[in-house]
């Protein structure tokens, strides 16, 4: 009965109203970009992003809490912690910041939307700039079963010689190649996201 369940839960019209569901969130809702994609571990964003500019948004799962930018710059993958940075303006009031560098932001969709809609460098080392999001395709809880990732704290000691590790960070990579995933849609990534309105400004 439980697997007939889950079948039921993963099929394709309930995976694409529970991902319909999540973009209908608030703006600033993290989940309501499609560019977001949770908890995947970063050699799989690296298989995504395939072109210069690409771009997604990931749970940091070294330092949970925390968010990582994964893009395509020159060839090269290349992934961008944000600082977050907690700033108490009285006893009774705080208010958090999203920044890679210079400018900060009060949510993550607002630095997003700045670094894409200006074409600014993330960070003046790399000259890495920003312009096409790469789109989940399925809701995160989807992603989250697929990878079963957990954070870093919890992983399993690793063998001594440390091959382990690496091997299973491969094989991520590897299947993540022929995953479902893959099979996003190049030609108008823009549908799911906030930026159509604002790319046809700046055109």
């Amino acid at each position: 009965f439980s697997r007939e369940r889950q079948v039921m839960d993963n099929s394709p019209e309930k995976l694409k109203k529970e991902l319909e569901e999540e973009l209908q969130l608030s703006s600033e809702d993290l989940r309501s970009h499609a560019w977001y994609h949770g908890r995947i571990p970063r050699q799989v964003a690296e298989g995504l992003v395939q072109r210069d500019g690409d771009f997604l948004i990931r749970d940091s799962l070294s330092s949970p809490g925390n968010f990582v930018l994964t893009c395509q710059w020159k060839n090269t993958s290349q992934h961008f912690k944000i600082n977050r940075t907690v700033l108490r303006l009285n006893e009774a009031y705080c208010r958090v910041q999203y920044q890679f560098e210079l400018e900060s932001f009060d949510s993550i969709p607002g630095l997003v939307r700045y670094y894409v809609g200006n074409r600014t460098p993330i960070s003046k080392q790399s000259g890495a700039i920003i312009f096409q999001p790469i789109n989940r395709t399925v809701p995160l809880r989807c992603l989250e079963e697929k990878y079963g990732v957990t954070p870093v704290q919890q992983k399993e000691p690793s063998i001594p010689d440390g091959k382990t590790e690496t091997a299973k960070r491969l094989n991520l990579g590897i299947s993540s190649m022929q995953s479902p995933e893959q099979s996003i849609f190049r030609g108008n990534l823009l549908r799911y996201s906030n930026f159509a309105v604002l790319m046809e400004g700046n055109e």
